[in-house]
């Protein structure tokens, strides 16, 4: 399975929020906190962004910040179908169960 990535532009911002949604809402509720769709869209605008693609696909996206010193990764979700799963040159690995 090998994944490549694409610049993310505002037309993958449902994409990316219903994503994190889904895979953050067991965690959201787990501590009460409550899930806010405009604070999504707010820091989705002042990141960079990247899909995560499987040919025309998008199954997951990430996102950089940075300032004077470091470069930082604030969000890395994947579709739950695509989850564990690294391609290496030459050989598919699989992490976890």
């Amino acid at each position: 399975m090998v994944f490549e990535r694409r610049p993310a532009t505002s037309r993958d911002l449902d994409f990316a929020r219903d994503l994190t949604c889904q895979n953050m809402l067991h965690y959201y509720i787990q501590h009460d906190l409550l899930w806010l769709d405009e604070a999504f869209d707010v820091a989705w605008a002042g990141r960079e962004n990247w899909l995560i693609m499987q040919g025309d696909v998008a199954v997951g996206f990430f996102s950089l910040s940075r300032d004077a010193k470091a470069l930082y990764i604030r969000e890395l979700h994947m579709a739950e179908a695509f989850r564990g799963r690294a391609q290496v040159p030459g050989r598919s690995i699989r992490y976890g169960p």
